[in-house]
């Protein structure tokens, strides 16, 4: 995910908490990168997640709706973009 410097890593992780639902069960940031690649002033801040789900097993379909959800709500809310690159 990139986003504007100044925005905690707390925020993003809270962000994905609120937004993932209870499917949701873990949450690690596992690097902090800022340099080529990224633009000035942003930093490059990449999760990972754990999403189960209690009585079935999540299909790709699942997955792919709840990553969705998180981004949709990381960009509103915090101005995050995927990055691509």
């Amino acid at each position: 995910l990139v986003v504007d410097k100044g925005v905690p890593a707390s925020a993003v992780r809270q962000a994905i908490g609120i937004s993932a639902g209870q499917m949701l069960t873990g949450v690690s940031l596992f690097d902090i990168y800022e340099g080529d690649g990224v633009e000035k002033g942003k930093k490059s801040l990449s999760y990972g997640l754990t999403l189960q789900a209690s009585s079935r097993n999540l299909n790709d379909q699942d997955v792919e709706r709840i990553i969705q959800r998180i981004l949709d709500h990381l960009k509103h809310k915090l101005g995050c973009e995927l990055r691509t690159q």
